[in-house]
């Protein structure tokens, strides 16, 4: 997570995301999601990637 501005105590964020892949494997499902953070006034706090994993189905 790269940090772009601070955030305060009493500051209200937003995260959102987007999925940037998914994959499958043998053992595991997978999504990789572009991630970004911002604060009540609209100005990005926060960007990064996030890779979330489940269990096969």
């Amino acid at each position: 997570m790269r940090r772009c501005k601070p955030v305060r105590p009493g500051d209200t964020i937003q995260p959102t995301g987007i999925v940037k892949s998914k994959g499958v494997t043998a053992n595991s499902r997978w999504v990789l999601i572009d991630v970004m953070v911002k604060n009540q006034t609209g100005e990005k706090v926060a960007t990064g990637e996030a890779m979330v994993g489940f269990p096969p189905a």
